[in-house]
């Protein structure tokens, strides 16, 4: 699916106003943030963050210097009708991960105030420094080799354990109000999902995409040719690549578990959180068995324990990667890339 212009240049005119709006409204969130609390006016603006799909204040109580960050979803960043499912979605996968695993999540209040959590960008941490940001992301030569081995160890036990949260079907994850049991109900939103739906100009209704799809016909014969044969590509895969035989129950994978998302102590290159699970849902059990696309120096490897007779997680990947089953399972998550992969 390419990119729609208009579609882009009318997103990106929302957001500016959404920017200029949040910023003006920063007395308002912080005063709100109080009340919510119970903090009696003793709440105070610490600083604003901005990630790739949401807005955030972080709020500090001037008495007892707990820290708390509050978070909103950046209009046509997130197509406007999934934006309260999209903020449903991660206080549930957070909620979930805190219950069943230990990785470093925040803790939850209302209206996604959650936990301030310390750390810097590890996506920053990672890269070399450059003059200007837009350059191309490698990472930092200097980076000390023992310490980024530490992050890699860390970050294949998460993955491990994410490996594990085994789930009878493909949906999102609920939580029954009554039973308190968790279960798979709720319609599935992806990474993929919104950026074809904001950028693309895709519809989000069934069966509406011809009648109101802008046209791309301006587009090389060559260029569009290539488009026509990487789909033909990608669909003679799927009886190859589409299903592992042993993938077994279906896992939670998080498609958009990336070093920007997380926090890391630069001095002991610890990771203190795991951030940003709103595009979290219960899919294809060979989705968990990739290497990370972002990966950049090595295969992640672990030295936990496993159940007996499991294969290990690090040799699924290996296999995922040798047979190519990588490059089809990233072409499905992300139609935006198929033309570059095939």
């Amino acid at each position: 699916m390419p990119a729609n212009q208009i579609a882009e240049r009318n997103a990106q005119d929302a957001q500016r106003d959404f920017i200029r709006d949040f910023v003006e409204a920063k007395p308002d969130i912080v005063s709100f943030v109080d009340h919510c609390l119970g903090w009696n006016e003793a709440g105070e603006f610490l600083r604003f963050f901005k990630g790739s799909f949401n807005l955030s204040i972080a709020v500090r109580n001037r008495v007892t210097h707990e820290r708390v960050v509050i978070r909103f979803p950046i209009p046509r960043k997130v197509y406007d009708r999934w934006r309260g499912t999209k903020v449903k979605h991660e206080v549930i996968v957070i909620t979930y991960l805190r219950e069943h695993t230990s990785l470093p999540v925040p803790c939850l209040g209302p209206f996604i105030i959650m936990e301030f959590m310390e750390g810097e960008n590890f996506g920053d941490v990672l890269k070399k420094p450059t003059p200007n940001e837009a350059d191309l992301a490698i990472l930092d030569p200097e980076i000390d080799g023992a310490k980024l081995g530490g992050i890699f160890e860390q970050l294949a036990g998460f993955m491990l354990e994410l490996s594990r949260l085994e789930f009878a079907r493909i949906r999102a994850i609920s939580k029954d109000a009554v039973s308190g049991e968790w279960a798979v109900t709720e319609p599935p939103l992806t990474y993929d999902m919104n950026e074809v739906v904001s950028f693309a100009g895709f519809p989000a209704e069934h069966f509406t995409t011809m009648a109101t799809q802008h046209t791309v016909a301006h587009d090389a014969r060559d260029i569009t040719w290539g488009r026509y044969v990487a789909r033909h590509c990608f669909a003679q895969l799927i009886p190859t690549y589409g299903l592992i035989d042993d993938a077994g129950a279906h896992r939670l994978f998080c498609d958009d578990m990336r070093p920007s998302n997380m926090l890391v102590n630069p001095e002991t290159m610890e990771i203190t959180a795991l951030l940003d699970f709103e595009f979290t849902n219960v899919m294809p059990a060979q989705f968990a068995y990739d290497l990370p696309w972002w990966l950049l120096l090595r295969d992640p490897a672990s030295r936990s324990s496993r159940p007996t007779g499991e294969p290990l997680l690090s040799a699924r990947m290996r296999d995922s990667w040798d047979s190519g089953r990588f490059w089809f399972n990233l072409a499905s998550r992300n139609s935006v890339d198929v033309d570059q992969i095939y």
